[in-house]
């Protein structure tokens, strides 16, 4: 399909349509010989080439309708099986306090470790820890078929989405506080490179493009960065 999709001409309908028919079709494959759906609609998306027509198509008809109607849908669908009331006892929430507490420590341990060892600055490095830390819709997925498979019970299921509630939670608020690019950078602890240019004194003007309106903090915090520790003029956007 991606080669019958040639540059400059819109992409036919009935691509996307069979492209979304193949998915359910390796959805509902997979979840009948015991494994979850996800799975073939994951094997599906990887043996779809990444470049072309085809693809950013695929994904612009595709990424509005699955993160606005069917992802917060599935998180209700955890949410209403998450039973907290299953937590009961000081054994129980000091058993979610130490899964909480083992989650964070080896990865934030770990990644603040070499870190620091490649001279990255403290608070950067603990940023990455945290990053490295949050969890995502994948472990949920995960929590969900051992849910679904009886493997776990309700309450160790709603102390592992629990857990990674938190964990994601503290990600946001900890890398807020901690990255500020636009903070100056100490000269001997950690120094910040400029983009080469003829005049340094000269305007620097980037010319930047966004997708959405989520990406604009970031691109702005990437320009903030790029001027370096020697900042005379203010930033204009």
């Amino acid at each position: 399909m991606a080669r019958r999709c040639p540059e400059g001409e819109p992409v036919d309908e009935t691509y996307i349509c069979a492209a979304l028919a193949i998915v359910l079709a390796a959805g509902f494959i997979t979840d009948a010989i015991g494994i979850h759906a996800m799975f073939g609609a994951f094997v599906v998306g990887v043996l779809i080439a990444k470049d072309g027509l085809f693809t950013s198509a695929l994904v612009e008809k595709e990424e509005d309708l699955l993160s606005g109607v069917f992802l917060p849908l599935y998180f209700v669908s955890s949410g209403l099986k998450t039973n907290v009331a299953t937590i009961q006892g000081l054994q129980s929430w000091g058993l979610l306090v130490l899964v909480i507490v083992t989650a964070c420590l080896g990865k934030i341990v770990g990644t603040v470790s070499v870190s620091c060892f490649l001279k990255v600055p403290w608070n950067e490095s603990l940023v990455f820890g945290f990053l490295m830390n949050s969890k995502g819709l994948v472990e949920l997925i995960v929590l969900n078929i051992g849910h679904d498979r009886k493997v776990l019970n309700d309450q160790t299921f709603a102390i592992m989405v629990l857990m990674a509630l938190f964990t994601t939670f503290i990600t946001t608020l900890i890398v807020i506080s901690l990255y500020k690019p636009a903070r100056k950078a100490k000269k001997d602890d950690y120094k910040y490179r400029t983009i080469e240019r003829k005049n340094p004194n000269s305007q620097l003007r980037i010319l930047s493009c966004f997708h959405s309106a989520i990406s604009i903090p970031s691109m702005i915090n990437l320009i903030e960065s790029s001027r370096g520790t020697q900042k005379r003029d203010a930033l204009c956007v």
